[in-house]
């Protein structure tokens, strides 16, 4: 009878670690949207649910914001249009099924759009996580970022590696 609990145990906790659901979430850092006058702005994002991500890649800015059903076609799922105020912190936008999900994109409308990276994918089997699965995406005065989380393991390791250099 114990071996039958504990079987069943270890089968719901494997299945939860292996969870689908994948979050997104988004972080603002300060001065990351100045206007013309340098004051720090809130931004303008469209985060993109797609089937495939090749019309996203190629299309341009401008493009999508006056036109996205036309430029994405079948391949868009959804989209969602949100301002993030200067310096929010780990803001959850949305959850999402990763089956049904494969790419999250995200569009960043800066009010000084010079040399900034304004568009980011990401596949949403690649997000980490053990029990929740998360996306992360950054906007900073360079622009937008996948923000890649590490495991406690992993940055101890990656601090150790670089004290000891």
């Amino acid at each position: 009878m114990r071996l039958k609990i504990l079987i069943l145990l270890l089968s719901l906790l494997f299945f939860n670690a292996c969870s689908r659901t994948v979050s997104v979430s988004l972080n603002n850092t300060e001065n990351s949207n100045l206007n013309n006058r340098n004051d720090d702005v809130p931004i303008t994002l469209i985060i993109y649910q797609l089937k495939d991500i090749k019309k996203f890649e190629n299309a341009n800015e401008v493009d999508l914001i006056a036109r996205e059903d036309g430029v994405l076609g079948k391949d868009k799922i959804d989209s969602l249009k949100i301002q993030l105020a200067p310096q929010d912190e780990n803001v959850f936008i949305i959850k999402i099924e990763d089956e049904e999900v494969p790419y999250i994109g995200v569009l960043a409308l800066f009010a000084n759009n010079t040399r900034k990276i304004t568009k980011v994918w990401a596949q949403t089997k690649d997000a980490n996580g053990i029990w929740t699965k998360s996306l992360k995406f950054e906007i900073t005065h360079e622009g937008i970022k996948r923000v890649e989380e590490f495991s406690k393991k992993t940055k101890k390791k990656i601090e150790k590696e670089q004290n000891g250099r």
